[in-house]
């Protein structure tokens, strides 16, 4: 049976280009959206790795991510030593021992979104800033203390100011994001 070019990995794959220097927004999930990626280690592997990358400008330089119990949001500019798959792949490789010690491995692909250079970051930040919020895991005033929330020192000087005079009920996702 022919497999339809417009589902699946296949589908994601399609118009992916690896930029150097372009930012992007990655959501990566585990299989069967098994829900334990903020325990047993997997919180802590998974942001030691990111670490690791940001560390390393060439690799990456991570601008904020969230981490919930099946999935994860990313949001970094791409160095110019790996492309797009290769550091979602190392991300994956490096994780991928404490993500098994609790029954869990991260699903085969990926979505990702390059930002367009003229195209606002706020409702990005926003979206993940709020997401533990929407999935019921903390209270909107507690999102700061959320374990698996970080956004780098130069973002989180203006988003907080923004985001505590935002409109939360009349903000909407990023059209690309929801799904």
């Amino acid at each position: 049976m022919a497999r339809d070019p417009n589902k699946g990995h296949a589908a994601l794959r399609r118009g992916r280009a690896s930029i150097p220097n372009a930012s992007y927004f990655v959501t990566i999930c585990t299989d069967n959206r098994g829900k334990s990626l903020l325990e047993g280690g997997c919180l802590g592997a998974i942001l030691a790795e990111l670490g690791c990358m940001e560390g390393d400008e060439a690799l990456a330089s991570l601008r904020c991510v969230v981490v919930m119990p099946d999935h994860l949001h990313l949001l970094f500019q791409l160095g110019s030593r790996l492309t797009l798959g290769q550091i979602v792949s190392r991300l994956k490789s490096k994780t991928g021992f404490a993500l098994r010690r609790r029954g869990l491995q991260w699903q085969r692909g990926y979505h990702d979104h390059r930002i367009d250079p003229e195209e606002a970051i706020f409702p990005i930040l926003a979206y993940m800033y709020r997401n533990p919020a929407r999935a019921d895991l903390v209270s909107a005033e507690q999102i700061d203390s959320y374990s698996g929330w970080w956004i780098c020192q130069s973002d989180a000087e203006w988003f907080h100011e923004e985001a505590r005079l935002a409109r939360w009920d009349e903000m909407e996702a990023p059209k690309w994001a929801s799904g």
